[in-house]
């Protein structure tokens, strides 16, 4: 009895066709799998890593190259005792970032603020941010982070010590709530004759209310005086 021949198989790494199970098959198997392997890899190898290509966008678009030192792509964070981790130290302890900025050789952080902020509305997913703009983004968050860290830790400060000094208490108001407080507080401070310069300073800032008030005050003389005849 003549066996019939086995159905001829596509090969899975080059769509090659061969009957299963034969020498010509195993043999193909081999190299074929080998040479796949190989073009993998050439083609892995070809593709810029994704440091790589935040190299090249940084310089393209003029971004420091030091901004990526101890940058991590996972998490998004800077290393404690890279350039921009001591920035952002420098501004949870309440520095202004131009200044920390230019201390650590960032001259230009407020533009590189900008460029994180066109980006950092785009998704709340970090993988949907192309990885070329994502340093600027986790930069832009971070210092956003930092910076309301630092208001929030020195008001808490200023806050238990206003509770023990009443005059750091007003002046804590004043600052905190000015119309309630800081204008209050002038005013009760203030003489007749300060009351009167101020008010006169005010005038001459306001040329409109000023006029209005003149023509108020000619219409009262004239008012005055005709009482005067009508009663004479």
């Amino acid at each position: 009895m003549v066996k019939e021949p086995l159905p001829e198989q596509e090969c899975a790494g080059c769509g090659a066709m061969f009957v299963p199970k034969t020498r010509r098959q195993r043999f193909h198997t081999v190299k074929c799998r080998t040479t796949t392997k190989a073009a993998a890899k050439a083609k892995a190898d070809a593709e810029p890593t994704p440091e790589a290509k935040v190299i090249q966008w940084a310089t393209a678009h003029g971004a420091p190259i030091r901004l990526l030192i101890g940058w991590d792509s996972a998490s998004g964070e800077w290393a404690d005792n890279s350039p921009i981790g001591d920035v952002l130290a420098d501004i949870a302890r309440g520095s202004h970032i131009s200044i920390t900025g230019k201390r650590h050789g960032f001259h230009d952080m407020n533009s590189l603020m900008l460029r994180g902020a066109e980006y950092a509305n785009t998704s709340e997913d970090r993988a949907h941010i192309p990885i070329e703009v994502l340093p600027l983004v986790d930069l832009f968050h971070l210092v956003n982070y930092h910076e309301s860290g630092a208001e929030i830790d020195l008001s808490n400060t200023v806050y238990d010590e206003a509770m023990k000094n009443g005059k750091l208490g007003l002046d804590f108001l004043g600052r905190r709530w000015p119309a309630r407080w800081r204008e209050q507080q002038a005013v009760l401070s203030m003489d007749e004759d300060d009351m009167r310069e101020q008010a006169v300073s005010a005038l001459i800032e306001d040329p409109a209310t000023a006029m209005q008030l003149a023509a108020m005050a000619s219409k009262i003389e004239d008012d005055v005086e005709a009482n005067e005849r009508s009663n004479a």
